[in-house]
């Protein structure tokens, strides 16, 4: 099995859980903005975005980077939420979709090792989940990052607004030149390397259960 191609797919379907989560929490805390514009659903052409779904993980696969990437953003309308807070509620519920995700492929890793099942599926099995694991960490991580328009920059500009806040008015308008140079230059690399590691200890920790 082609791990790339694995890696791929993982990815998209992650990336499709995180956008919808984001409408759904939008749609629980008194926005319908995503879900009048169709983006409360599992459909990939709806999300994917052509920078962060393709370019950004082929530039990952490139350079040997952690494969990520972002959709297209989900449209949120702040003065239809019910408080202040509730934005950050919003931009939680990707990263934390991703955190779900990699709960469930563990669990799904863990039951494969468990009743020992061998063989063209077996292997194919534990090479989905694995990945599973350590996409949907490293997704969840890379959006919880301080750095515009990933969701941290909301949240923790939300929490600390005249630090964290201020400098990430000050990032907005480079973003994309921000996030590029991040992944081109290995910065990014170093960063998530943490969560390379806690993958690792969770598969390890399942597949000896």
């Amino acid at each position: 099995m082609n791990y790339w191609i694995v890696s791929i797919f993982i990815l998209l379907f992650s990336l499709v859980c995180h956008e919808a989560a984001h409408a759904w929490m939008a749609y629980r805390k008194g926005d319908a903005t995503a879900y009048l514009a169709g983006r409360l659903s599992l459909n990939p052409l709806v999300h994917l975005d052509p920078v962060g779904s393709v370019l950004l993980p082929l530039l990952g696969i490139v350079t040997g980077a952690p494969v990520i990437g972002w959709a297209k953003p989900v449209p949120v309308n702040p003065r239809m939420l019910r408080t202040p807070s509730d934005y950050a509620w919003v931009s939680f519920a990707g990263p934390g979709a991703n955190l779900l995700l990699a709960v469930l492929f563990t669990l799904g890793y863990g039951a494969v090792r468990a009743v020992g099942l061998g063989g063209p599926l077996g292997y194919s099995l534990v090479v989905l989940f694995s990945q599973g694991v350590f996409i949907n960490l490293l997704l969840a991580a890379f959006n919880l990052l301080p750095v515009p328009p990933l969701d941290g920059s909301w949240i923790f500009g939300h929490l600390f607004p005249s630090t964290v806040g201020r400098l990430v008015d000050t990032l907005r308008p480079y973003s994309m030149i921000v996030l590029i140079a991040l992944v081109a230059s290995g910065i990014l690399r170093w960063v998530l390397y943490p969560v390379l590691s806690l993958a690792t200890v969770l598969l390890r920790f399942a597949g000896g259960l």
